[in-house]
């Protein structure tokens, strides 16, 4: 160790918990930075590993002590020494101890905490070792960087607000997304739940719709899908599904996330539509190059209107998806879904007659649209078992009351429909029975051996 730090130590020991105890940590701090006297100290790294701990204990739920630090600057030495010294060359215990040094130092510090996320926001340099910390192959550095941002940004819409309208802030939380999309198959890691915690505070602030928006490349359309904006969409129907109060939207869901969720109902089916008839043409080649994003996201967005329409019933959100003619978009994709001979995009007729049913309930434009697009005859066509799209038949059934509540056009037309034809299904030719039409009824028979 060399005689500069033996003395910088010594002197701790007679000033602990005092200005001139931060003042002085803060002077040896500083030094550390000095690179050139660092390289020639073989104990540098020990020497500043022991520097981090006496800080990070001395903040450690002392309040005054947290503002001394604060004020004396030592905050701003620790960032200096993650940033200036390359993180790849420090060691990880060095990192470590200096993210937990400064979530110490900030995180319940109040004053503290309001002053210094608006310099870590629209401070280029001060923001960057964060994005560089969230990146580290490290599960406990990512976690202590989160568990920091997520305490400075917990019930403070204002600190939300700055971090959705900065560059910095977009790039943590696309950092942060990619995070997810990572671990989505270990959604039992603390990094997942710490990270799908950040996003819905921002959420909760209402900030999904400028998030969604973000995430998108320069001039992209709401439509164009990528990994991010699909971890987004999860993360809001995960957050609604879970609301404990399921009788009204959340208060989080705006008129820009009204709009936007309508919106990609209606452009997703016609870019599904488009894959379809691309896999139906004879070589069965699907041009879209993120086809799978689409898919996905396409099936959130139908759960997630279907759900919010459902506990509105009537109100803002349905009149967005009437005005943009949401239920034309879902029948057309749904007539499509029928020409597929192999099942594809499982769940997804499952989830279009569940959004037309919940569209149809006491709504007699609705009911009307339904009918005049020729949608009728298509829910019927899904009362049946479809593996692909479990409970569909449930669905179809649901749809079909709700659309011939109360609405003589629709009753006449089904009441005039006659059959055409028993359509022997597989499941019935397993269990050994045969469909016949006679007259006008379907009848099943054992089949004969």
């Amino acid at each position: 160790m060399s005689s500069t730090f033996e003395t910088i130590l010594e002197r701790l020991a007679h000033y602990i918990n005092n200005q001139e105890t931060h003042t002085t940590l803060e002077t040896a701090l500083n030094e550390a930075v000095e690179k050139d006297k660092l390289a020639e100290d073989s104990n540098a790294d020990a020497c500043l590993l022991v520097l981090l701990k006496l800080a990070r204990n001395m903040v450690a739920n002392t309040f005054m002590d947290q503002c001394l630090a604060y004020e004396g600057a030592t905050l701003v030495a620790i960032e200096h020494i993650l940033r200036n010294r390359s993180l790849l060359h420090l060691g990880l215990p060095i990192i470590r101890m200096g993210v937990q040094t400064i979530s110490n130092i900030v995180t319940a510090n109040t004053n503290a905490r309001a002053i210094v996320w608006k310099e870590w926001m629209f401070q280029e340099k001060r923001s960057e070792v964060f994005c560089e910390l969230l990146t580290m192959n490290d599960d406990v550095v990512v976690m202590s960087t989160m568990v920091l941002i997520l305490n400075s940004i917990k019930n403070a819409p204002g600190r939300c607000q700055m971090m959705v309208a900065s560059e910095a802030g977009l790039k943590i939380v696309g950092i942060i997304l990619d995070d997810l999309e990572h671990l989505h198959n270990d959604e039992s890691s603390e990094n997942f739940e710490l990270g799908y915690s950040i996003l819905g505070q921002l959420i909760d602030c209402a900030h999904f719709g400028d998030l969604y928006t973000s995430m998108g490349a320069v001039g992209a359309s709401d439509g164009e899908m990528n990994a991010r904006r699909v971890i987004l969409l999860k993360v809001l129907d995960s957050k609604v599904h879970n609301e404990k109060e399921d009788r009204d939207i959340p208060r989080y869901i705006k008129e820009a996330e009204r709009n936007l969720l309508s919106g990609l109902v209606r452009d997703l089916s016609k870019q599904a539509i488009q894959a379809i008839e691309q896999a139906t043409r004879e070589d069965g080649t699907i041009m879209m190059d993120n086809v799978t994003d689409v898919y996905t996201a396409l099936d959130l967005v139908l759960q997630l209107t279907s759900t919010l329409v459902t506990r509105e019933i009537l109100g803002p959100f349905r009149e967005c998806m009437v005005e943009l003619d949401v239920m034309g978009a879902v029948i057309e994709l749904l007539r499509c879904c029928e020409t597929m001979e192999k099942p594809g995009f499982h769940y997804l007729k499952r989830d279009i007659v569940r959004l037309m049913g919940a569209l149809c309930y006491n709504d007699r434009r609705m009911q009307d649209r339904v009918r005049e697009a020729g949608g009728i005859p298509l829910i019927l066509a899904q009362c049946k078992i479809d593996d692909a799209n479990p409970y569909i038949r449930e669905h179809a059934v649901l749809a079909i009351r709700n659309l011939l509540d109360d609405n003589r056009e629709n009753q006449a037309l089904i009441s005039e429909m006659e059959p055409i034809q028993a359509v022997q299904t597989d499941d019935l030719s397993r269990m050994g029975l045969t469909a016949r039409l006679e007259n006008g009824k379907v009848k099943l028979s054992k089949s004969k051996k």
